[in-house]
């Protein structure tokens, strides 16, 4: 099934304001592009996850902790 123009253009605009996909003006519109790898867009989800809590310290460590060692 077909995604409709729209619903790709609103999905894009989205992750264009999460700082997911950057753009450039083009000829009909705005060419899209990746802005990070996917490691990098991991590490940006974190920020947004420690941002939420005022002792971003303490989360992080806790986070830390419970990573497995491999």
């Amino acid at each position: 099934q077909e995604l409709a123009r729209t619903t790709v253009a609103t999905l894009l605009a989205r992750l264009h304001e999460k700082g997911a996909v950057g753009r450039t003006p083009g000829r009909r519109g705005f060419l899209y592009f990746a802005v990070d790898d996917a490691h990098g867009l991991t590490a940006q989800r974190m920020h947004r996850e420690l941002d939420q809590d005022d002792d971003r310290s303490t989360v992080l460590a806790r986070f830390v902790e419970r990573l497995s060692p491999d």
